[in-house]
């Protein structure tokens, strides 16, 4: 994933209309759902914004909404992060939130997500297969936590009508805007799960072979690395960030070193292992002769003994 962030620049979120694109409208969202946790008010974010289209007071309104609708949240729960970054040696990422349940002192991850559609049939089956989502248990297993707070955000998926002002708009939007939560326990076979498949990708990575990601394919938008996919561009087709690329292949070096410098010490202990092993065989072998030794040494005393009893047993009768 590093290697294509890298490699190929991404869009930069504004359309042919100069509008927010729907992951740009996402970004928004989340950046005032972080200042709800924070507890400032989620209009302060929005006042550098010039002028405000339509869209942008859209994502103000959900916003707003939102923290109508959940304004104890820093009653139930105590934030330890938002927007909290996290490095490993296999991965790199930023999760929207760590917070701690006031009632249980549980940690737990919290994850915001905007969607279409909330109580229909097929969202029930999204949220079923949740607990096997590879992103989110890797989220887990970096900042060591096994409950989730997932966070869902319905957009209203509504048209503008001909006779209806901005005003109107954004306040049916707001009004169609609506919000669910359900808690996630992951186990930790499930997080285990999850660095295997970890390590399955980066082992490919090592060896040349970048395995394609089809996380976004079936999302409302077209993912910029689509074409590239499908077959239909190549890398040259892209303009290469080559900064980007020197930062990456100084990380993707670093990261093979250390592999091979995790690799040589497992092989070291392994041998030192068999070394201890061997050793103690040889100790064991070494009691087991010096056992034998004291025996023999035992029956050649005996043995003299008994000769000479022998010996003056003869004089006697002689």
């Amino acid at each position: 994933m590093r290697y294509v962030e890298h490699r190929i620049p991404s869009d930069t979120g504004i359309n042919k209309d100069g509008d927010i694109d729907a992951r740009a409208f996402g970004s928004m969202v989340h950046t005032g759902l972080a200042l709800h946790w924070e507890g400032a008010s989620p209009d302060a974010l929005f006042k550098s914004f010039t002028p405000v289209t339509v869209r942008e007071r859209c994502a103000v309104a959900m916003v707003s909404r939102y923290a109508e609708t959940y304004p104890h949240d820093l009653e139930q729960y105590a934030v330890e992060a938002i927007e909290a970054q996290f490095d490993t040696e296999r991965y790199k990422g930023q999760v929207d939130g760590i917070i701690i349940d006031k009632a249980t002192g549980e940690r737990m991850l919290l994850e915001h997500k905007t969607a279409l559609v909330i109580n229909d049939e097929a969202f029930a089956t999204y949220r079923d297969k949740l607990a096997m989502d590879l992103q989110i248990r890797l989220y887990c297993h970096a900042v060591g936590v096994k409950k989730v707070l997932y966070d869902v955000l319905k957009k209203p998926y509504i048209r503008r009508r001909k006779a209806e002002t901005d005003d109107e708009f954004v306040q049916r939007y707001a009004d169609g805007c609506t919000f669910t939560r359900f808690v996630i326990d992951l186990t930790a076979d499930d997080i285990a799960d999850a660095m295997a498949d970890a390590d399955a990708v980066y082992t490919a990575v090592e060896a040349g072979r970048f395995c394609k990601s089809r996380n976004n394919c079936n999302m409302g938008f077209k993912c910029d690395y689509f074409d590239l996919c499908a077959g239909k561009k190549t890398i040259d087709d892209y303009t290469l960030k080559d900064a980007n690329c020197m930062e990456f292949e100084k990380w993707y070096e670093e990261s093979s070193q250390a592999q091979r410098r995790r690799k040589k010490i497992a092989e070291c202990q392994d041998k030192l292992t068999e070394l201890r092993s061997q050793e103690r065989d040889a100790r064991e072998q070494y009691m087991r002769e010096r056992e034998l030794i004291t025996r023999r040494d035992v029956l050649i005393f005996m043995l003299e003994d008994l000769d000479n009893m022998v010996g003056d047993v003869a004089a006697q009768e002689d």
